[in-house]
C-alpha cells in the first residue's frame, strides 16, 4: 500500500526513558508526502504508528523565478506579498489534522487580506465569510478552520496576484490560467488524487480548454457569492473520519532544530537523539 524510503532508526533519551525512534519517508497512495514514525519505550510497548504530514517541499513555488512576462496581471505582482501569502498557505496545509481529501480551488488572494491570514478581517464578506456562513453558520473563524482541518480541506488559489484588481474578466481568466499553468499547478500535482471543487467569481476562473487535466479533477463548481450546497458536497467527498484524527499528527508537532533538520516534540522534555537527528528528509 505504501513504500518507505530512507528509513532511519535512532535511539533517544526522553525524560530519562529510552526510546527507539523508527522513521521512514513515505509517499502515500493519494500522493501525500508523509512521515511514519513509531516510538517504543523500555517496556517494549510502543506508542503505535502515527502519520506525520511532511511539508510540501516539492510543491514550494520559487517566488524569485516567476515567469510572468506576458501575464495581464504583471503590474499587480508584489514579491513580498506573494511570499508571505504562500507561506501562510503552506502553514495551513501543515496544520491539517486529516489526510488531504479536498482542495477548494479559488481565483486569487485579495490585495489586502487572505483567507488564512487571521489578522485580516472577514466579518461579512469575502471567501472566509462565505465559507463560514455555509459550513459553520453559527460558528466563528476558529470553528471554520477546525472544520476544514478535521476534514482535510485545503484552499488553493489559481493565481498569485490579486486578480480582482483587473476590470476585464477576460484578462482575469487569462491571468488565472497562465499562473496555474506555470506556478500554482505544483500544489495540485503534489496531491494528484485529491478531489477539487472550484469557487470562482461570476464569469471568472480558468480557461478549461487549456487545463484539461485539472478540469477533469474538478467534481463541481460554485460561484464565489453563492456556496449553497457546498456542505453537502464536502460531506460526500470529505466525510468526517473519527478514527483518523487520533492517528494523524500535525507538522506543528515537530520541533525544528535547524533548517531541514528536526527532532520529534511530544510535549515532554526535548528529545536528545543518538546519533543526532540532523537527517534532512
Amino acid at each position: 500500500m505504501m513504500d518507505a524510503v530512507n528509513f532511519l532508526t535512532w535511539n533517544c533519551s526522553l525524560a530519562n526513558e529510552q526510546y527507539s525512534i523508527h522513521l521512514g519517508y513515505h509517499l502515500e497512495q493519494r500522493g501525500v508526502r508523509s512521515t511514519l514514525f513509531t516510538a517504543g519505550g523500555g517496556s517494549g510497548q510502543g506508542d503505535g504508528q502515527k502519520w506525520l504530514k511532511r511539508p510540501m517541499d516539492a510543491a514550494r513555488i520559487d517566488i524569485d523565478s516567476l515567469n510572468c512576462g506576458d501575464c495581464p496581471a504583471l503590474h499587480l505582482r508584489i514579491f513580498e506579498r506573494i511570499r508571505a501569502v504562500e507561506e501562510m498557505r503552506l502553514d495551513a496545509y501543515c496544520g491539517l489534522e486529516a489526510s488531504p481529501r479536498l482542495i477548494l480551488l479559488c481565483e486569487s488572494p485579495p490585495k489586502n487580506r487572505f483567507v488564512y491570514d487571521l489578522s485580516t478581517e472577514y466579518s461579512s464578506s469575502g471567501l472566509r465569510a462565505n465559507l463560514r456562513k455555509e459550513l459553520v453558520p453559527k460558528g466563528d473563524d476558529e470553528s471554520l478552520f477546525d472544520f476544514l482541518n478535521e476534514r482535510g480541506i485545503w484552499i488553493v488559489d489559481a493565481a498569485l496576484c490579486p486578480l480582482h484588481m483587473l476590470d476585464d474578466k477576460t484578462q482575469r481568466r487569462h491571468a488565472a490560467t497562465i499562473c496555474l499553468q506555470r506556478h500554482t499547478h505544483v500544489y495540485l500535482e503534489n496531491l494528484q488524487h485529491v478531489h477539487i471543487v472550484s469557487i470562482f467569481p461570476s464569469r471568472c476562473g480558468i480557461l478549461k480548454n487549456q487545463l484539461p487535466s485539472i478540469v477533469d479533477r474538478i467534481k463541481t463548481s460554485f460561484g464565489f457569492s453563492n456556496l449553497n450546497g457546498l456542505k453537502e458536497i464536502i460531506d460526500q467527498l470529505a466525510p468526517p473520519n473519527p478514527n483518523e484524527s487520533s492517528d494523524v499528527l500535525s507538522w506543528r508537532d515537530v520541533h525544528y532544530v535547524a533548517e531541514k533538520t528536526f527532532c520529534i516534540w511530544v510535549g515532554r522534555p526535548e528529545i536528545r537523539c543518538d546519533p543526532p537527528c540532523s537527517h534532512a528528509l
